[in-house]
C-alpha cells in the first residue's frame, strides 16, 4: 500500500513575433517558450510479506527547466505552390534528488535506507530544421518534405559518479500524394519516418527497491526507436459526415519494453531495453462529422495484425496477435446553455517479448459556459470518468511468472477559470506553447 503527497509550482512564458508580408500567403513566425517547475513527492509505502510489515517513505525533489525555439517560414509560388521551412531547437535540463527511510520498530525510529538514495542530473539538446514543399495540378496534390535532427543526451547520477552520454544525427523524410476523384472522393498515399526517443524514467540506471522482492532501473544505453509507417486510404465526403477507410503498414525498429529477470535471491528486476522488431498491418475507419451545426463527432477502430520477433543472445521469440483499438470524441454547443465534450478510447489486449498486456479504456466528460462574449469562461471537467484506466500485464520466463497491477490516481476532477485579454484568436505559436506545456507535464509525471 502507499500514500502519495504531490505539490509544486510550474511559471510558463512565451514570447512570439508574427509578420505578415503583402505577398498573399508569405509568412513569417517564431516564438521562445520557457517552462519551468518544482515538484515535491512525499510517499510513504507499506509493504506486507510473510506476515511482517516494512514501512519506507520516499521523498523526491524535482526541478524541471524547459526551453523551446522555433521559426517559421513560408514561401509561395503562385497560388497553389507553396514551401515551408524552419528551425527548431528544445532544451531540457531535469534536476531530481531521491532519499529513502525506513521504520526501525527496535528504536522506533525513521532510518536511512543503505544504497538506496539517488540524485540525477538530466540534459538533452533537441534542434531539428525542416524543409516541405506542397504543390497542386489540377485534382492531384503532393507534399514531399525532409527534416533534420541533431541530438545530444548528457546525466549524471551518484553526485557525477556515474556519466552517460550520447549523440546522434537522424533524418526524417515524409511524402503525401493525394488524388480527387470527382466532388465527394479522394484517394490518398503517405510514407513518413518517426522516432521516439527514451525519457530519464527509462534511462536512469539506478535501482528502485519497491519492496524486498521488487525492483525496476532504467537503461542508460537505450536507443531510439524508428518507426516506418506506410498508409493507403479512401475518403468520402457526405453532407454531413467525411468517412476514410484506410489500410496501413508500420514497421518499428528497437521498441523499448519492459523486461523482467529474477535473480538467485528471487528478486525480480524490471528494466527497459530495445527489444527486437514488429511489424504492423491493419485498417482503420474514421469517421467526422455533425449530427447538427452545434454538435460535431469524431471517431475511428482499427484493426491489426502485429508480428514481434527477435533472434538476439539476449531474447529468442516470434510472435504475432491481432488488437484493436478506438476512440470517439463529441463537442455539443447546446444553444443557451452550455458546451460539453465526452471522450472515450479502448486499446485492446496486445502481446509482449515475455507475455501479454491487459486491455485499457478511460472516459473523460467536460463541461463549458462562456460569458462576456466569451472572454470569461468558467469550465468543469473530469478525466477518467469511472475509474477504469489501468494497467495489467501478466509475464514469464524460465524461473518466473509475474502479474503486474498498476492503478494511477487516473480519476480527477478540474474546475478552471479562465479570463480572455485582446484577440481571442489563437496563433500556431499559441497552440504550440500550449501542447508544450502538455508535454511538460507528461514528462514531469514520467519522471516519477
Amino acid at each position: 500500500f502507499n500514500e502519495n503527497g504531490r505539490e509544486g509550482m510550474n511559471l510558463d512564458g512565451t514570447l512570439t513575433y508574427f509578420k505578415k508580408f503583402k505577398e498573399k500567403g508569405r509568412d513569417f513566425s517564431t516564438f521562445i517558450n520557457y517552462s519551468s517547475r518544482n515538484e515535491y513527492d512525499n510517499t510513504e509505502y507499506k509493504s506486507i510479506v510473510s506476515n511482517s510489515t516494512t514501512d519506507q517513505i520516499r521523498k523526491s525533489n524535482y526541478r524541471f527547466n524547459f526551453l523551446n525555439f522555433q521559426a517559421d517560414y513560408i514561401h509561395p509560388f503562385g497560388e497553389k505552390n507553396k514551401l515551408e521551412s524552419g528551425l527548431k531547437s528544445e532544451a531540457r535540463f531535469i534536476n531530481g534528488v531521491y532519499s529513502f527511510r525506513y521504520f526501525d520498530s527496535p528504536s522506533n525510529q525513521w532510518l536511512p535506507a543503505p544504497g538506496k538514495d539517488n540524485d540525477a542530473n538530466y540534459r538533452d539538446v533537441i534542434s531539428a530544421a525542416y524543409a516541405e514543399f506542397t504543390g497542386e495540378y489540377k485534382d492531384f496534390t503532393y507534399k514531399a518534405g525532409l527534416r533534420g535532427e541533431f541530438t545530444v543526451v548528457d546525466f549524471d547520477i551518484l553526485r557525477q559518479t556515474q556519466k552517460y552520454n550520447d549523440n546522434y544525427v537522424d533524418l526524417f523524410p515524409s511524402l503525401n500524394l493525394s488524388q480527387k476523384l470527382g466532388i465527394e472522393n479522394q484517394v490518398q498515399l503517405s510514407y513518413s519516418r518517426r522516432i521516439k526517443r527514451p525519457n530519464l524514467f527509462f534511462l536512469n540506471p539506478f535501482v528502485d527497491y519497491i519492496d524486498e522482492y521488487t525492483s525496476r532501473s532504467g537503461n542508460p544505453y537505450l536507443k531510439p526507436e524508428y518507426i516506418n509507417s506506410f498508409e493507403l486510404g479512401y475518403t468520402r465526403s457526405l453532407k454531413f459526415a467525411t468517412l476514410t477507410l484506410s489500410g496501413f503498414y508500420r514497421n518499428s525498429n528497437n521498441p523499448v519494453n519492459f523486461v523482467s529477470f529474477v535473480d538467485t535471491n528471487g528478486v525480480s528486476n524490471s528494466k527497459p531495453e530495445n527489444v527486437g522488431k514488429s511489424n504492423t498491418y491493419g485498417l482503420e475507419f474514421i469517421v467526422q462529422g455533425g449530427l447538427a451545426k452545434w454538435w460535431t463527432v469524431n471517431g475511428s477502430v482499427s484493426y491489426f495484425n502485429t508480428n514481434i520477433y527477435d533472434n538476439s543472445n539476449l531474447f529468442n521469440f516470434d510472435k504475432t496477435y491481432n488488437a484493436w483499438s478506438a476512440r470517439f470524441s463529441t463537442n455539443a454547443a447546446i444553444p443557451d446553455l452550455f458546451d460539453v465534450q465526452f471522450t472515450y478510447f479502448y486499446n485492446g489486449e496486445q502481446l509482449s517479448a515475455q507475455g501479454n498486456i491487459e486491455p485499457m479504456q478511460s472516459m473523460n466528460i467536460a463541461l463549458q459556459k462562456s460569458f462576456f462574449d466569451k472572454r470569461f469562461i468558467v469550465g468543469f471537467r473530469v478525466n477518467d470518468l469511472f475509474n477504469q484506466q489501468k494497467f495489467s500485464a501478466y509475464n514469464s520466463g524460465n524461473n518466473f511468472t509475474q502479474i503486474i497491477q498498476q492503478k494511477s490516481n487516473s480519476r480527477s476532477a478540474f474546475f478552471t477559470l479562465t479570463y480572455n485579454f485582446g484577440d481571442n484568436g489563437m496563433t500556431k505559436s499559441q497552440r504550440t506553447s500550449q501542447r508544450k506545456q502538455r508535454e511538460t507535464e507528461n514528462e514531469i509525471q514520467q519522471s516519477n
